[in-house]
Parts: structure tokens; sequence; C-alpha cells
């Protein structure tokens, strides 16, 4: 059975006030909570707002400043400001760094090694 036209008008509504308060609250400064949180706390939220927080052990601590310049670029976008809400860029170097590894183990390989699961054959020998 259709739902009568009045609840319809009454579900899109209630639908579009709630839309209009979640966009409405898109970009707005951050409130003083948030402010009071710490700075661990800012970079974990802003970051993983985008995408899942990047374990700091994923790169050496000498590429963290590199890689956060980047990502502060992405999230300017064609903005001349950075977006509010956006942690100071020396806490969301300290996190990452003070976090990070000196450096990453190498690659172990075995040299004169055959994988079995290559071969060669030469073609019309």
């Amino acid at each position: 059975m259709l739902p009568s036209p009045l609840k319809l008008k009454f579900a899109l509504s209630v639908a579009l006030v709630a839309g209009m308060i979640f966009l409405s609250s898109c970009g707005k400064d951050p409130s003083a909570s948030e402010q009071a949180a710490t700075p661990e706390k800012r970079v974990e939220t802003f970051c993983s707002a985008c995408h899942l927080l990047p374990p700091p052990a994923t790169l050496p601590r000498g590429m963290w400043e590199r890689k956060i310049d980047e990502m502060y670029e992405l999230a300017r976008g064609s903005q001349k400001e950075l977006p509010a809400g956006l942690p100071p860029r020396g806490e969301a170097i300290a996190y990452f760094t003070s976090r990070a590894p000196e450096g990453l183990p190498g690659l172990s390989h075995t040299v004169g090694r055959r994988s079995p699961a290559l071969g060669f054959d030469p073609i019309g020998a």
C-alpha cells in the first residue's frame, strides 16, 4: 500500500530539513570543544575525515613532512585558505614524526634463486 500524500510530504520535509542542517554544518569554524581537544585528537579527527588514518610506521620519519604538505594542499583544493578545522601543520608533523620509525626495514631477496612460478623457454632455438 502506498503512503498517503500527507505522509509523503511530511517525510520529504523532514529529510529536507535534516539535509539542510547537515550541509549548514560543513565548513564552519571548529567549536570550542574541538579547539580544546588535544593536538593528537585534532590530527586524528581531521585526517580520518577523508581517509583512514595512516599508521605513522608506514613511512620513515624523514618523509612525513613532505607527505603532510601534500595532504594539506589536497585539503586546500582550489581555495586560497586552508579549510576550517585543519590542525596547524606543526601539530600534524609532530604527530606523525614522533611515532614514525627512523627508517623502514629493507626488502629481503635471494640472489640466484629462481622462482618455480617463472620460467624461461627459448623459442626457435
